[in-house]
């Protein structure tokens, strides 16, 4: 009687213990999570998955100073008639060119997503891309929009590669707030990259590749605010992320609005009168549904353009020789003129 007693006490222990240990558990949110050893799978809009891992270690940052320009792609300056609201140039729905640093319907001017010009640069490792802005938000005294580099690399006017940043942002190279997108499908630009196809469903840049650190080459892709000046955005990536491509076209972003990589092109999922625009003559003024946002033309990177490639910027134009009236140009003697 003693010892069925005694295993019967010891039975109702055990049962206790084990009751409290599930209540404890469920109180914490119930099983521990599993330990996470791969990146974070992240939507192609942005959402999720933002934050840097601070463990990740990095093996190479990229130069404090940026070398020379090798390419530049000049903007439309919208700040003259900023003040009237409105644009005179630069924003062409058609071709997926805006000119839009206003507030939504109300056209207020924001200088920190009027971009000025792209300069990209080079060295042994990495491309640079400095993307220079009217000034900072009036609000924060900072850039704080999101920011983008997009990269043509076959030169058919349909973006291949898209690095995109969102802030805050700070004087050191930094890969928090960075992605790279991939469109493995070439759905971006729709049917006709240089038209609009409004309203279309392709799912725009739909692959991660790295993700604030996380990604098949942790230094991938870095951004920081130029040292010497706040309206300065600066990206830095590895020429690896081209795959050997040595020739190809690139633009730069700025965008705090729509901010959706699988909304690009942006002019194939909003139609003109949903877009609004910043043209006064234009029925579709002012900016609706694609506000506070602007890009440049494409640069021409390790090749010297012809002027017809989609998108490519203006080329200078060719300069004329001078003629002075009354001077006559000495003839040259067979040994004196150069080999053919």
């Amino acid at each position: 009687m003693k010892a069925t007693k005694k295993r019967y006490s010891l039975h109702l222990l055990l049962t206790i213990g084990l009751a409290v240990t599930a209540l404890a558990a469920c109180s914490l949110g119930g099983k521990p999570p599993a330990t996470q050893t791969g990146p974070t799978a992240t939507p192609a809009n942005g959402s999720g998955g933002d934050s840097a891992n601070q463990n990740t270690a990095h093996v190479i940052t990229p130069a404090a100073l940026i070398p020379g320009a090798i390419s530049v792609a000049n903007d439309q300056n919208t700040q003259p008639s900023a003040s009237l609201r409105y644009v005179a140039s630069g924003d062409a729905f058609d071709l997926n060119r805006f000119e839009r640093p206003f507030t939504q319907t109300t056209m207020d001017y924001l200088p920190a997503l009027d971009i000025q010009s792209l300069r990209i640069s080079k060295d042994a490792t990495w491309f640079y891309g400095s993307l220079q802005l009217a000034g900072v938000d009036q609000k924060t005294n900072t850039l704080n929009g999101g920011y983008g580099l997009e990269i043509d690399l076959n030169k058919d006017g349909r973006g291949d590669i898209l690095i995109w940043v969102t802030p805050p942002y700070t004087t050191d190279w930094s890969t928090a707030g960075v992605k790279v997108y991939t469109d493995p499908d070439g759905d971006v630009g729709g049917p006709r990259p240089l038209k609009s196809d409004a309203p279309t469903n392709g799912d725009g840049y739909e692959k991660v590749i790295f993700n604030a650190g996380q990604g098949a080459d942790p230094d991938l892709a870095w951004v920081r605010i130029s040292p010497d000046s706040a309206s300065t955005i600066q990206f830095a990536f590895k020429q690896t992320l081209l795959n050997g491509n040595t020739a190809f076209m690139i633009g730069g972003w700025a965008d705090a609005a729509v901010m959706d990589p699988a909304k690009f092109n942006y002019n194939d999922h909003f139609t003109p009168s949903q877009a609004g625009s910043p043209i006064h003559a234009d029925p579709n003024y002012p900016v609706k549904a694609l506000f506070a946002m602007d890009n440049t033309c494409r640069a021409a990177v390790g090749f010297i353009p012809t002027g017809t490639e989609p998108l490519v910027c203006p080329l200078p134009p060719t300069p004329t020789p001078t003629v002075i009236p009354g001077k006559v140009l000495p003839t040259l003697t067979p040994t004196q003129r150069p080999p053919t």
